[in-house]
């Protein structure tokens, strides 16, 4: 596959706001597929999405730098992502709709609080 260069500078001078909505997206559709893909009784699909879903969050999570976070903010995304990451994997292992739909409310509260002023990203 072949780089895009103009991804690579937009990557390269995005802001954490900026590479964290991207994951959101990315986060969001891959729960639509999976919620889809469950429905439809697709296993292969549902567990990819989940694990990409899963990686996701990881990202996040490594990203809040090792060990515990010194700062409030980073100790309450810890919470959230753990939350997510139990959602997810509850999703993956059990089949759990809910889980789906919990999750999803969890990013959309998560969207709401870093751009309260944006209307939801979830398109």
């Amino acid at each position: 596959m072949e780089v895009n260069p103009y991804r690579m500078v937009g990557n390269e001078t995005a802001t954490p706001l900026d590479l964290w909505v991207r994951g959101y997206r990315q986060i969001l559709g891959q729960l639509k597929v999976a919620r889809a893909a469950m429905e439809l009784g697709n296993g292969t699909q549902r567990s990819e999405s989940l694990t990409n879903a899963f990686s996701i969050v990881e990202f996040w999570v490594a990203a809040l730098g090792a060990g515990e976070p010194e700062s409030e903010l980073g100790k309450r995304l810890l919470v959230a992502y753990s939350f997510l990451l139990e959602q997810i994997t509850r999703a993956n292992v059990y089949r759990d709709v809910q889980a789906i739909d919990e999750a999803t409310k969890m990013l959309q509260h998560l969207h709401s609080v870093f751009l309260p002023s944006r209307t939801t990203l979830s398109r």
